[in-house]
Formats: C-alpha cells, sequence, structure tokens
C-alpha cells in the first residue's frame, strides 16, 4: 500500500510541471502573408512611394485576444498600422501594414537602391487589461526601386565661353555624364549628331561606349567637331546622346556653336573707295584734275561751226 502512495505522488509531482509548461505554450502568433525579402518600395516619377505589406494573426486560443502593434526601423517614413485590435477565438486574420514616403533625403539627392535601406520590425503585444502579457515580432527587409538617370552636359575648351569654327578646322570640346539615378549605371551607347549643318563631322577622342558608371559617379571624354572646307558661315547645333544601359532610356544635351566661313576673314572694301558710311563704292566716277572748258569757248566754237555752215 505504502508502494502505490509514493508511486502516486511522484506522479503528481510530475503532471503539475507538465501543465504548467502547457499553459504557458504560446498559443498565437503572427507572420508575413508572403516570403518576399526584400520588399522593393517603388518609386514614382516625384520619388514618392507607398506599399502595403500583409500579415496575418493566428489565435489559438478558446477565447478572443486583444493586441496592439509597435513599428520600428523605418522611422523616416509614415507608418499605418492596424492599432489596437481584438482577434476572435481560434481564427487566423490577415491585415495591412502601409508604408509611404520619399526617395530622396534633405539634400534632394536619391537613396541608393543598391543595398539594403533599412529593416522594419513589427512587433504584436497581447494586452489583459491594458498589460503586456506576450509579444511576437516579425521583420522585413526594405529596399528602393532603382531609378537610373544620366545627365549630359558639352563643355567648351577650357577659358572659351562661347565655341566658333572656321571652315576647314576643328575644335575641342568635353563632354560630361554625371549618374544622378540611386544605382550604379553605364553608358551603352553615345553618339553627337548636327541640327541643319549636314557639313560637320565629329568623333570622340576617347571612349565613351560601354563605360561604366558608379553611383554618384561621372565620366568624360573628349568631343571633335570638324566643319569642311565648303562650309557656309552659319549657327549650328551640336547634339549629343547617351543611352543608359540600366533603363534604355536616352539623355541628350545641346551646344549652340558658330561656323566661319573664309570670306568672313577678309574685310570688305579694303581695295576701294569706299567712305566710312559706304556710300560711295569702287564703281564711284572719279574726279577729273584736268580744267573743264570755259564758257566763252563754247560760244566762239558754236559761231564758228555756224558761220563754216554758210559759207559751203
Amino acid at each position: 500500500m505504502k508502494r502505490i502512495l509514493c508511486a502516486l505522488l511522484v506522479l503528481s509531482s510530475l503532471a503539475v510541471p507538465l501543465s504548467s509548461a502547457q499553459a504557458e505554450a504560446p498559443n498565437w502568433e503572427i507572420g508575413w502573408e508572403t516570403e518576399e525579402s526584400p520588399v522593393i518600395m517603388h518609386l514614382d516619377e516625384d520619388f514618392d512611394f507607398e506599399i502595403t505589406i500583409i500579415f496575418w494573426v493566428s489565435n489559438s486560443n478558446p477565447t478572443p485576444i486583444d493586441l496592439d502593434f509597435e513599428v520600428s526601423g523605418v522611422d523616416d517614413f509614415e507608418v499605418d498600422d492596424p492599432g489596437k485590435i481584438s482577434v476572435e477565438a481560434n481564427s487566423n486574420e490577415t491585415m495591412n501594414l502601409i508604408i509611404s514616403g520619399r526617395g530622396v533625403d534633405s539634400n534632394g539627392d536619391l537613396y541608393s537602391a543598391d543595398s539594403i535601406y533599412a529593416t522594419l520590425s513589427l512587433k504584436a503585444i497581447r494586452l489583459i487589461a491594458e498589460q503586456n502579457v506576450g509579444e511576437n515580432e516579425i521583420d522585413r527587409d526594405l529596399q528602393f526601386s532603382t531609378v537610373h538617370n544620366l545627365v549630359v552636359t558639352i563643355m567648351p575648351a577650357e577659358g572659351s565661353s562661347s565655341v566658333t569654327v572656321k571652315a576647314g578646322t576643328s575644335e575641342s570640346l568635353l563632354v560630361k555624364v554625371d549618374n544622378t539615378g540611386n544605382s550604379a549605371d553605364a553608358i551603352a551607347d553615345a553618339s553627337a549628331s548636327f541640327r541643319g549643318c549636314p557639313q560637320m563631322g565629329s568623333e570622340f577622342t576617347s571612349e565613351m561606349s560601354n563605360v561604366s558608371i558608379g553611383l554618384t559617379a561621372s565620366v568624360e571624354a573628349g568631343l571633335k567637331i570638324m566643319a569642311s572646307s565648303s562650309h557656309h558661315e552659319k549657327t549650328c547645333t551640336l547634339v549629343v546622346s547617351v543611352v543608359s544601359e540600366g533603363s534604355g532610356k536616352v539623355s541628350t544635351s545641346e551646344l549652340e556653336f558658330q561656323v566661319e566661313s573664309p570670306e568672313a576673314d577678309s574685310p570688305i572694301g579694303d581695295t576701294g573707295g569706299s567712305n566710312s558710311n559706304g556710300s560711295i563704292s569702287d564703281f564711284d566716277v572719279e574726279s577729273s584734275s584736268l580744267p573743264g572748258p570755259s564758257l566763252i569757248s563754247v560760244i566762239l566754237c558754236v559761231i564758228s561751226a555756224a558761220v563754216y555752215r554758210r559759207k559751203y
């Protein structure tokens, strides 16, 4: 009999911690609806974004539970969480977490899309009589969508404010391409053309196509423009275009310049006798230095002619 009592005492002592462990076991949890990672924050043309991340709450309790939520790690953005909620017993509910903001910093520079920008943490807190009696927390990485943008600048030779090309000669220019996007990029192709001046030619003096440009970096290349010897005096426009490898977008820059013909170098009227206002040309009649005939000589000639006709 004593042995039976001892066995019952041992079994009861083991059962107490087992039931306590079962009571303390988690009976609710949260998780993300999808395993997408990182979540991409898609920027619009104004570099704004708004994303919705779906998560679920599972309550295996026989009674409803009250939850509140806390979000951390994304202080730069606005967050709209469900707030305080009640989840029915033995249920699984999905909810939305909305995050919005801008992809630029206070200086107007784009945040990098080449790495994880932030790690969002969502904490669910179980409340009983407004007291925290348990927590569950899940994380998700956030990354910006890529924005590829190349800016082209054409610059005259150092010390020049304008560009003038004489017919039959060439001029050297500098082309600079800045990467103002939020990701590393490359120039897939580069070209130069002229508007209204088909007799102009050009060539890059250093490599410009298939050139990589890091984030916030720039590249430069020389460009020589050439005017044919028969080019007339005219105002021309140079157009330089580059193609982004990342987006396929074409970026252009224009530069207006003057072509001078050979005639423009020779001043007009160097060999003539024109005056300052140009009213007398090379073809004006020059005055004679010989004395003009007098009136008496003319009258005598007329009388002599008349007498001669009567006599003969």
